[in-house]
């Protein structure tokens, strides 16, 4: 029993259990204490003199079993229980092992803290009466408990707690997680059954005592107002990014039960572009690596912040501001730019700003109200805000979870109701053939729009279909666009027929024309395309079966297919 021999090299001491059960094999065992492994067959028990356990028993928790793991987190982040040997129980508990004793008692409904004389759990490779074991998951020495942070062992209500300020001050919480971790913690109180009066005292303590520099009233009265909206003993999952009175969305003064003739005098939706691109909502930009989902942004972001006429030949009903945040690919952006108003004729770039790889969480509380801040501060109120990419923009959070992609799109929802805005999210297809976007089903199912980017790096003409449209019908047609290249980099641009016709005559009529010299680079030369352009127009028209390359000792040719 490997298992058992790593609690003994704690110096812990071991009593056999009964079999399959969880109850002392005979009187007197707190006494009884063996140093060594004979006589343990199968359960036994860790008696906890000279040490202390944190036991976190399920069966006692005030959330179902989906979000026990969740409350063992929240509980252990509030009360600092850092790394230490850990073992998972039977029960689907956790048991943390600690040096030293501390008084025994209730940490958190169903987290009690066992210590001393008198006191012993289950030890690892028992067990449980429900046939599952008890598993070793940390085998590390056991921090001291006296360098923890143990507000409430000594069993005082939420009441004496917040009303002993010092007490309150689990850690000093800087810029960047104060509002996070107040409300966190308020959560936690909330949780174990404090009151509205006990959640106000604790949260203007905590603010005191933790809260550096302190948030102001206002601010805080926010985050505790979003606390005492739940029941007690209610767990509560996040913290709303904005307090709904400040929203600008359309259906901000909607009545929270509104009568059908309020519902009728809602107004229509309003669209950024030509019923396709709404005012106020959020939409996933999503495609394969090279597909040009970037070069697209730009063009849309632009378009709008410049007043053009037409997007993709789809009209602009409403031009806006817009910001752009670039988590990545800020070394080439400017070059991107710069090629965009080359080949178009922006009266004014006055209306866009870019955030340009600077640290940002769309989870984190303070960095949105900090990008609000500096918004309201530079007098920009965006239609727009483009998040590229969106994994970036959520660094912590698992794509794959259904449960926390709805706790982000929440986040994003909040945003653009708080701005009035069309939050635009960039996002990479899943493996295989690229058809979805990557990611839990949860994404799509929040959005109000969806557009896919396709066409490899090789492609000439690539395409922008819209896979959902939750105000109206979906266009029949995709839309066609190229990347044209301007000033060391390109853009993209709506691809029309005559345009893609003349490109395809020009090379033809090269290649037949030099004959026996059409090497890709003296055709190239001839239509004066840039090295990146060619290779995907020459690779396009061998595809169509149009042209065929030839090898012959001085290198390769291109000739006409019926002519070879």
């Amino acid at each position: 029993m490997d298992d058992i021999n790593e609690i003994l090299k704690l110096g812990a001491k071991v009593i056999p259990l009964q079999a399959g059960t969880k109850r002392p094999g005979f009187d007197n065992w707190q006494n009884e204490g063996r140093d060594d492994a004979t006589a343990i067959e199968q359960n036994y028990g860790v008696l906890c003199d000279g040490i202390t356990v944190v036991d976190f028993d399920p069966r006692n928790m005030p959330v179902g079993a989906e979000d026990v793991d969740y409350h063992i987190e929240f509980i252990c982040d509030m009360y600092g229980l850092d790394s230490t040997f850990a073992v998972r129980t039977g029960g689907g508990g956790l048991h943390l092992y600690y040096s030293g004793e501390s008084p025994a008692g209730k940490l958190a409904p169903g987290v009690d803290i066992k210590s001393g004389h008198g006191h012993f759990v289950v030890g690892p490779g028992s067990i449980h009466p429900n046939g599952t074991q008890y598993t070793l998951l940390t085998n590390t020495e056991p921090i001291p408990i006296s360098l923890l942070v143990q507000d409430r062992k000594d069993g005082r209500t939420p009441t004496q707690l917040a009303s002993a300020p010092e007490d309150a001050s689990l850690r000093e919480f800087g810029a960047g997680e104060r509002n996070e971790m107040v409300f966190k913690h308020m959560s936690r109180m909330r949780s174990f059954g404090a009151n509205d009066a006990e959640i106000r005292l604790y949260a203007l303590a905590m603010n005191q005592a933790s809260v550096k520099p302190p948030l102001d009233s206002d601010e805080l009265e926010v985050i505790i107002g979003q606390v005492i909206k739940y029941k007690v003993g209610e767990v509560i999952r996040g913290l709303d990014i904005f307090d709904a009175k400040d929203s600008l969305s359309p259906t901000a003064n909607i009545p929270r039960l509104a009568t059908v003739e309020e519902l009728l005098a809602m107004p229509e939706p309003e669209y950024l572009v030509n019923r396709m691109l709404p005012q106020v909502g959020i939409g996933q930009m999503f495609g394969q690596s090279y597909a040009g989902k970037t070069f697209v942004a730009i063009d849309l972001a632009m378009s709008l912040a410049t007043a053009q006429d037409t997007w993709m030949g789809e009209t602009i009903d409403n031009a806006c501001q817009v910001v752009y945040v670039a988590m990545e690919g800020g070394f080439d952006l400017g070059q991107r730019i710069g090629s965009w108003m080359s080949g178009n004729t922006p009266l004014s770039t006055d209306g866009i700003r870019f955030m340009v790889e600077q640290p940002f969480n769309i989870m984190n509380n303070d960095d949105v109200k900090d990008l609000v801040a500096d918004l309201e501060k530079a007098r920009i109120a965006p239609g727009m805000v483009i998040f590229d990419t969106q994994s970036l923009a959520a660094p912590m959070v698992d794509e794959n979870s259904n449960s926390e992609m709805t706790d982000f799109m929440s986040r994003v929802k909040q945003l653009s109701k708080r701005l009035g805005c069309f939050v635009l999210l960039l996002h990479h297809t899943g493996h295989g053939e690229g058809a979805r976007a990557r990611g839990a089903s949860a994404q799509y199912a929040n959005l109000d729009v969806s557009l896919k980017i396709s066409g490899g790096q090789d492609a000439v003409i690539k395409k922008i279909d819209f896979e959902k449209l939750k105000f109206g019908p979906l266009p029949e047609e995709a839309i066609e666009f190229i990347l044209q290249e301007e000033e060391n980099s390109a853009y993209a641009k709506l691809a029309t027929r005559a345009e893609i016709a003349t490109n395809y005559n020009r090379v033809l009529a090269t290649i037949h024309e030099l004959g026996e010299d059409a090497s890709p680079r003296n055709v190239r030369e001839a239509v004066g395309m840039t090295e990146r352009t060619f290779p995907r127009l020459q690779a396009q028209l061998v595809q169509y079966g149009l042209i065929e390359v030839t090898g012959r000792a001085g290198g390769t040719r291109l000739q006409i297919a019926d002519e070879s």
